[in-house]
C-alpha cells in the first residue's frame, strides 16, 4: 500500500514499514531502492541506519540474505548500539530478533 510519492525519506521509511509488515517485502525492496537518493538527502544518523537494516531485513524476507546487497546494507548500519535500532522494534518481534542477530550488544 502506497500512500503517495514520498516527499522525503521519512515517508519512504513508514511506507516500507507498512510495506514488511504487510508481507509485501518484494513491494519494500522496489520502493527504498527506487528512492533511496531522496531518503539519504534527508534522513540522518539512525533513522537512515535503521533504514538500511530495514531493506536488509525486507531482502531477507526475500530470500535475498546471502548476496553482496544484504551484507553491504547491515554493514552501513555500523557504527551503531543495539539501543540505536530498539525504538523501530516495538511490537514488532520479527525485526527485533533481526536487529539483535545483526548487531551488535
Amino acid at each position: 500500500v502506497m500512500l503517495r510519492p514520498p516527499e522525503d525519506g521519512r515517508l519512504l521509511f513508514l511506507e516500507a514499514v507498512i510495506a514488511v509488515r504487510g508481507a509485501d517485502p518484494h513491494g519494500a525492496v522496489a520502493r527504498i531502492d527506487e528512492q533511496w537518493r531522496r531518503a539519504e538527502g534527508s534522513l540522518r544518523g539512525p533513522t537512515i541506519r535503521t533504514l538500511r537494516l530495514l531493506h536488509a531485513f525486507a531482502l531477507q524476507q526475500t530470500g535475498q540474505r546471502d548476496t553482496a546487497k544484504f551484507q553491504t546494507l547491515v554493514a552501513g548500519a555500523q557504527p551503531a548500539r543495539l539501543d540505536d535500532f530498539l525504538w523501530s522494534t516495538k511490537e514488532w518481534p520479527e525485526f527485533e530478533a533481526f536487529v539483535r542477530q545483526n548487531i551488535p550488544a
